[in-house]
């Protein structure tokens, strides 16, 4: 065994050894370090590179998931719930945002899955998710931000006891904030304001108002129909006695008013849903930056009143302090359409409407933009929207239903017939609006569709109001030709009081068309040849289906031989050919086509 070295002769051979090796390990290790620093540079340029290509595709849109109650007490779901969707509201007041529809991410509540798969299929950079605890007056809320590739870019918990509902409202706030800073989206000061502002003082109030919200979700998202609008407005009500001065549940109250009595006989009386509109003339005295109230006092002013101006303008506000509600693109889209004959402002808020949509409420938005471009004539570019509806979801007999429809507005009933036997054999037993089997000589139809009327409970409700034209023609099929009178007669009855009170039905075209079909029919060719006349030169575009449906209708036939008939649609054609020109070239200029 060779001798062991003595301490300070290993310490002096240890030293001449570092000498040696010191500078290479010092060269080495900044090599590595060189490559370590490089890879991280890498990797964020990369990261910045895939955050910038998901930017330009998506651009900075946001989805946020439904918060995740982890609560043992389930009751407290609508407080959940309302969080979220004050979150969610204060980011649709940014405009340098697109944020999500509530229904868009509704289908993840109970179908989990990765953020990415997520970002995917809503077509958004990002994802808000959170999950929340209520614990009597305390909360807890664990807010994270990812961008699409589920890279973690905020997260913050925050833990509360709820003494006054500035402790609510402020964290919402704070964390809208945050997430729109995370993203770097620009907030304007009046924005910062409006998502600042405090809209009640009585955290009471506030409870009642969201569990009225959430009973008015389950009615739009659940489906739970009447009942759910029912109890919303009990609960708005007993919120209104906690705060007089909160203007959100007048809102509230406003919309379980509009749609309960929205397309009931009430249309005929002059005071129609005027309760909706001082219940919104009075939320806007108290906050005059509502957006939901601007919007239902834009419906009121539209469907009751009938003046399109300050409808549009009500709308634009609406928009302007919540530049994402899709439904509010959606309302001023058909208005644009149906009430000034624009088509290509009312087709760019369908879309604008279409992009914050995902889920289940896209094939609606498809459906919309498809019916847009079938009535201004551009079948091939509705057919693409209608494609993509069936391939959401696999419907073939609402594809088919959609090329009936287009096969009627060209006129071509052979067609529309042979497509809706088609149509039946995915859905037996359903039929074509009765309009459509009038017009197709359907007779056998329209004479069963009366007799199963006949069968129902007579009401108030169910005494015809907007079509009574169409039993009154049962009638005459059937031979019965005082009884039909009844019906002819209550048909001019109602379209003139609803041409009176000037309502959507009468601006849009639909009375007038109804009221002709009466006088045509029962000889009174001057007062036909009167509405035909007003109809044209109320509107600023005709499209495809109106022309149609007077052209096509056997009620109207007995003056299409007349020469005035002839002059007042070569008027109407022009009409639609110059809007459908206008189209077009937009269409080009844009590369929609």
């Amino acid at each position: 065994m060779p001798d062991r070295p003595n301490k300070q002769a290993r310490s002096s051979e240890i030293q001449e050894e570092e000498k040696k090796v010191t500078p290479n390990v010092w060269r080495i290790a900044t090599y590595v370090s060189i490559l370590v620093i490089l890879g991280i540079l890498l990797f964020i340029i990369l990261s910045h590179n895939n955050r910038s290509q998901n930017l330009a595709v998506h651009g900075k849109s946001i989805a946020v998931l439904p918060f995740i109650n982890d609560s043992p007490d389930k009751e407290n779901e609508y407080f959940i719930n309302g969080t979220m969707t004050d979150i969610m509201d204060n980011l649709c007041k940014i405009k340098d945002l697109e944020v999500l529809s509530r229904t868009s991410v509704e289908q993840y509540r109970n179908n989990p899955k990765s953020i990415p798969v997520i970002a995917d299929e809503m077509k958004v950079s990002y994802i808000l998710s959170a999950v929340m605890q209520v614990h009597g007056d305390n909360i807890r809320l664990t807010v994270q931000l990812f961008d699409s590739n589920e890279e973690c870019l905020w997260s913050k918990p925050y833990n509360r006891e709820i003494r006054q509902v500035a402790d609510v409202f402020s964290m919402q706030s704070e964390i809208a904030q945050h997430v729109a800073g995370k993203i770097e989206a620009v907030i304007t000061p009046e924005e910062k304001e409006r998502i600042e502002t405090i809209p009640t003082t009585s955290l009471s109030a506030a409870n009642y108002y969201r569990r009225g919200r959430a009973e008015l979700d389950s009615h739009f998202y659940s489906n739970e129909g009447r009942d759910a609008i029912e109890r919303a407005g009990r609960l708005f009500l007993k919120a209104l006695e906690c705060d007089s001065t909160y203007a959100r549940a007048y809102t509230g109250l406003g919309i379980v008013y509009w749609y309960t009595y929205l397309g009931r006989n009430e249309i005929l009386e002059e005071a129609f849903l005027d309760s909706v509109l001082n219940l919104v003339n009075i939320a806007l005295s108290y906050d005059h930056q509502l957006a939901e109230a601007y919007h239902l006092r834009g419906l009121y002013c539209m469907e009751v009143s009938g003046d399109k101006d300050k409808a549009l303008v009500d709308y634009n506000r609406a928009l302007e302090l919540n530049p994402n509600d899709h439904g509010f693109y959606n309302a001023r889209g058909h208005h644009f359409i149906e009430h000034f004959g624009d088509y290509i402002r009312g087709i760019e808020d369908l879309e604008e409407s279409m992009y914050r949509s995902a889920g289940s409420e896209l094939p609606g938005k498809l459906y919309k933009l498809g019916n847009a471009y079938q009535n201004i004539g551009f079948p091939d570019v509705a057919r693409q929207y209608f494609l993509q509806i069936l391939d959401l979801d696999g419907d073939t007999a609402k594809y088919i239903r959609t090329q009936v429809w287009e096969a009627y507005i060209n006129e071509n009933i052979e067609t529309m017939l042979e497509l809706d036997k088609k149509f039946r054999k995915f859905r037996p037993g359903s039929s074509m609006y009765g309009f459509m089997e009038m017009d197709a000589g359907l007779d056998d139809a329209i004479i069963r569709h009366y007799k199963e009327f006949q069968k129902q409970d007579k009401t108030d409700d169910t005494e015809p109001t907007l079509w009574p034209y169409y039993y009154g023609y049962a009638l005459w099929l059937m031979g019965e030709y005082k009884e039909a009178q009844y019906y002819f007669n209550l048909q001019i009855k109602n379209s003139e009081k609803i041409m009176e009170f000037n309502r959507s039905h009468a601006t849009w075209g639909p009375a007038y068309i109804d009221i002709i079909k009466v006088y045509a029919f029962t000889g009174n060719k001057a007062k036909a040849f009167e509405y035909l006349n007003e109809l044209e030169e109320n509107l600023t575009t005709i499209p495809l289906w109106m022309i149609a449906m007077i052209n096509l209708c056997p009620m109207i036939k007995p003056i299409h031989k007349e020469p005035e008939y002839k002059e007042i649609m070569l008027k109407m054609q022009a009409k639609y050919q110059a809007e459908h020109a206008r189209v077009r070239k937009w269409l080009k200029e844009t590369g929609r086509i």
